[in-house]
């Protein structure tokens, strides 16, 4: 039994139409980071004539808004103080039993519960996790209240197989912030005074359990940006707090640091742009570790105490102080009486801890397409969009090459709508990398496969190819052009080298040219053949010499010797 209760007034509205039963027992159950659970309780025995026997008018209670207003009486708990919840009827149920005490139950939610039906893809780009919150919720029928402004931009933001509950309760986290729904409107707000209520020890407050404990709070981490090629570390050892703490607060802090002196590797500092965006990582980090240090479990008879909300306990010397609501267990008894049971941590402590964030979900290789590949920042990267998000690009996405180095390397990017294979650097959607190209139905590769699997072909867009053949006795290196008519032949069987253009020209230029040959050199011209020279010329033989002429040969110069 509660240590101290008030009596209260239960009023329960469907479509903001009173009941007109009696409630027999009203339990609500409030969390901060998760939905809230609403069951209401009517005793046939206690409505009288109107019998509960036919279910359908209440079967028509699902998917309809339902509110719970609890209002104390007799005094001791001023009346402004009551509870209002509003919520969705989600289930009815019928509990029948021989001795004909037959209840009808009311299972409700808060309607964050329409947030956290289907998942969704969706990218968000340039924005701050509040934007991006914000614009998510005005698309359901939830009370915006107060949503804080985050500072960080984040330039490429993914929403990957999860709702939009998920989503939003991820980046509230990730920004130091508690997404919630206090049981009126839905916030994005950090831990604060604001809606305080004043627990005074065994007059509202009637029991008080406080527990210190000790966790691993400080972090280190080493994170490369490839755009600046250049590596922050950081430790949080090094970083001051965003909060002065309490006297009671600090206990938890100092013992823990004794206890494990040593900073672990940091999960969530993954990537920062700058060395500022490291720092809040870490703090954020080392916030959501103190955050679960100290816990609180309380019992009152003021109804409006709620999640997300502070209660400032007086009445005992040195826990008088301020904490923040997390979970709330709301009770309206079959006698008429009120209390609640809840939980909170010091407010200069709160912060969103793991429970509160979702992971994201870890995303394996896929396929995409391409649809840019003119990086403005010459980094060589692409741009594709994904079957499950057609509607958008990605940001500009590193391509895998098989060497990459400053000013060198083999530099082959795939086309427009060529097929790619992305992966996700440590599973993360906000980090694509492209490992390399697929053919397809439509995109084939540009040989057979034949027994063997003899060539090896490196063809471009226009046709220019070079085939490597390790045919047995036919063993070739081809350079040549899509039309066919220039190539270059290294025949290795032969061994020879064949260099052709038909019907185009073949030019050889240098500073100096030299032929050579152990056997013949053989210069044969289809018509006219000419030998310039601007100085000597030179035309020398160990053996015999021939000139040779069908008509005239001239033989001509300023001087002719004839040895």
């Amino acid at each position: 039994m509660p240590k101290i209760q008030t009596p209260a007034l239960c009023t329960v509205k469907v479509s903001n139409e009173e009941l007109k039963y009696s409630v027999n027992s009203v339990d609500l159950r409030q969390y901060i980071d998760n939905h809230h659970v609403l069951k209401v309780y009517l005793r046939q025995d206690i409505i009288g004539d109107d019998k509960i026997g036919d279910p359908e008018p209440y079967a028509d209670f699902l998917g309809k808004s339902i509110s719970v207003g609890i209002e104390p009486t007799g005094g001791k708990v001023d009346a402004s103080s009551a509870l209002e919840f509003i919520g969705v009827v989600t289930e009815v149920r019928f509990e029948n039993s021989v001795d004909e005490v037959n209840i009808l139950v009311i299972t409700a939610m808060s309607p964050t519960i329409s947030m956290d039906g289907a998942k969704k893809n969706s990218f968000s780009f340039d924005q701050t996790a509040s934007d991006i919150a914000g614009g998510i919720l005005k698309d359901y029928p939830i009370t915006l209240g107060t949503v804080d402004s985050t500072s960080e931009t984040m330039r490429f933001s993914v929403q990957y197989r999860e709702t939009d509950y998920e989503y939003v309760m991820r980046l509230a986290a990730g920004a130091g912030k508690f997404a919630f729904y206090d049981g009126k409107e839905f916030r994005f707000v950090s831990a604060s005074s604001a809606d305080e209520h004043e627990l005074k020890w065994r007059e509202l407050l009637g029991s008080f359990s406080l527990g210190l404990g000790t966790v691993s709070a400080n972090f280190s981490a080493s994170v490369y940006n490839y755009e600046e090629d250049n590596t922050f570390m950081q430790d949080t050892t090094s970083l001051s707090s965003k909060t002065s703490l309490s006297s009671l607060s600090k206990k938890s802090p100092e013992a823990s640091e004794e206890i494990f002196p040593k900073s672990g590797y940091s999960n969530d500092a993954r990537i920062a742009e700058d060395a500022q965006a490291l720092d809040d990582l870490l703090i954020n980090e080392k916030s959501r570790a103190m955050g679960q240090m100290i816990n609180c479990h309380e019992h009152s008879i003021v109804p409006n105490v709620a999640v997300g909300h502070c209660v400032k306990i007086t009445g005992m010397d040195s826990f008088n102080q301020q904490f923040w609501v997390t979970e709330v267990i709301h009770i309206f008894d079959k006698t008429g009486k009120y209390h609640n049971e809840f939980k909170c941590s010091p407010l200069d402590i709160a912060y969103p801890t793991n429970r509160a964030r979702p992971a994201k979900t870890h995303t394996k290789i896929q396929t995409a397409k391409v649809v840019d590949n003119v990086d403005p920042d010459g980094m060589g990267r692409i741009k594709v969009k994904f079957p499950w998000n057609e509607s958008d690009e990605t940001v500009w996405v590193r391509y895998v090459s098989i060497h990459a180095g400053n000013d060198r390397g083999f530099f082959c990017l795939p086309e427009i709508d060529d097929e790619v294979l992305v992966a996700f650097v440590e599973g993360d959607p906000d980090r694509p990398i492209v490992i390399g190209s697929l053919y397809n139905k439509t995109q084939t590769p540009p040989a057979e496969a034949a027994d063997n699997n003899p060539n090896k072909i490196f063809k471009t867009k226009s046709g220019n190819q070079i085939v490597f053949s390790d045919e047995d006795g036919s063993e070739k290196i081809e350079i040549s052009h899509g039309d066919g008519k220039n190539s270059i032949v290294l025949d290795i069987s032969g061994p020879s080298i064949s260099i052709t253009s038909d019907g185009g020209d073949i030019t050889l230029e240098g500073n100096n040219i030299t032929l050579k040959t152990d056997s013949g050199i053989t210069l044969d011209a289809g018509g006219e053949a000419k030998i310039n020279a601007a100085g000597n010329m030179s035309i020398k033989a160990s053996g015999n010499q021939t000139i040779e002429g069908s008509g005239t040969v001239d033989i001509k110069g300023s001087t002719i010797n004839l040895n």
